[in-house]
């Protein structure tokens, strides 16, 4: 009799969390993970334009790094199982803390790279919680900013004040008018530049 043949709807379970280890294979496998050197230390260096260097250090994580040596894979080598509401909810908590993290530092190295060293707020008088209407009104101030300034570089970012409003934080690199820069704004936003 021949050896029975798999079918390609047969499951072999092969996840490390489920099966039993063997464990002389587990140590020798782990030796041989920690046998090579491990950082202590994660260095990301970012170089900015201009010759600028930004250099961050921040503590290894020794087990995952003997994990991903040792080949395993928690996403891929144990089955899924589905989170509790409260367990999503910190889930989520820690990925809109992650991701404003990212803007931060995205913000940060925009504002490096192009030496800004001045800071204009740019609001309205009434309660404008549109966004797009916002992102017009800017983009229209920016178009008139550039008559007099025409390499004018900024950084713009929209933040939203606890009535819900909006007002525009910016980012410029050296000296601008600022009765200029004001004028142009009340224009973009419909207002009479005889106030300033």
């Amino acid at each position: 009799m021949s050896a029975p043949i798999r079918r390609k709807w047969d499951v072999v379970n092969d996840c490390p969390c489920t099966k039993k280890p063997n464990l002389a294979e587990e140590v020798r496998r782990r030796l041989q993970a920690e046998a090579a050197p491990i950082p202590y230390y994660w260095a990301k260096v970012v170089h900015l334009p201009h010759g600028q260097t930004e250099v961050s250090v921040t503590p290894a994580n020794r087990d995952a790094i003997i994990n991903l040596r040792m080949g395993f894979n928690a996403l891929l080598d144990c089955p899924r199982k589905r989170r509790t509401v409260e367990e999503q909810a910190v889930r989520d908590a820690e990925n809109r803390a992650r991701s404003a993290k990212r803007a931060r530092q995205s913000v940060r190295y925009l504002v490096k790279s192009i030496f800004a060293d001045h800071m204009l707020t740019f609001a309205y008088r009434e309660n404008v919680e549109d966004r797009a209407q916002v992102a017009s009104d800017w983009k229209e101030a920016v178009r008139l900013f550039r008559v007099r300034y025409p390499d004018w570089q900024y950084l713009a970012v929209l933040e939203k004040q606890d009535r819900g409003a909006y007002h525009i934080h910016v980012a410029v690199t050296g000296r601008q008018d600022i009765r200029w820069l004001l004028r142009c704004w009340l224009l973009a936003i419909g207002q009479p530049p005889s106030d300033v």
